[in-house]
């Protein structure tokens, strides 16, 4: 969403010619340095002409060099805005829990130092809420057994509404959640021999 049409690719940045060494810096760290600051300059040219949002999703799967760049953007901007002007973006960094990632730790850290940081816990989907979107699915009005079948969903998906949705679409495409004229049949279902795609699990 960054790129602009007189701005530079990303795989334009990593071809420019070698630099100069960077004091303090190995010939590896320094050519290192100068991606990052080259890519850092390249945001702040067109987060300068216009507001911007940059997003890095399921971060727990992001790299320690991606990590480390984006390190060096956060600072590079933050830096910009104390100093000279107001840079407006939004930097947003979605992960799941888990296994502890120091990379990825290191960055979160780093966020806290800076103002306008938020952390948002997203929860498990609530009941009542769950039931909508299993009745919107399915296109019916939520009855007794749109809440009883949600019930079971909810408990297969941990409240996710990823694995939730999927679920469903199992349950069609498995034929054991089918439509009878207007209605589906509901009270026939049984979760127990609906298995998700491994790709699916991974990605939630």
């Amino acid at each position: 969403a960054m790129a602009a049409a007189d701005t530079p690719t990303v795989a334009e940045t990593v071809s420019l010619p070698k630099g100069q060494p960077v004091a303090g810096y190995d010939d590896r760290e320094g050519q290192q340095w100068r991606f990052q600051r080259r890519v850092a300059d390249q945001v702040l040219a067109v987060c300068s002409q216009r507001r911007h949002i940059l997003l890095l999703e399921d971060a727990q799967w992001a790299d320690a060099p991606t990590l480390a760049l984006l390190g060096f953007i956060l600072r590079a901007v933050t830096t910009t805005h104390r100093e000279r002007n107001r840079v407006p973006w939004v930097v947003v960094i979605t992960h799941r829990p888990s296994p502890a990632s120091v990379p990825l730790e290191e960055l979160k850290e780093l966020c806290t130092e800076y103002d306008g940081f938020v952390d948002m816990r997203l929860k498990a989907l609530e009941p009542d809420a769950a039931t909508e979107l299993v009745a919107s699915m399915l296109s019916v009005p939520v009855d007794e057994e749109v809440r009883r079948l949600t019930r079971a969903l909810l408990a297969r998906a941990e409240g996710n509404p990823l694995f939730l949705g999927q679920i469903l679409y199992a349950l069609v495409a498995g034929k054991h959640l089918q439509r009878q004229g207007s209605d589906w049949n509901l009270s026939e279902v049984r979760l127990e021999s609906v298995l998700l795609r491994p790709t699916v699990r991974t990605a939630a």
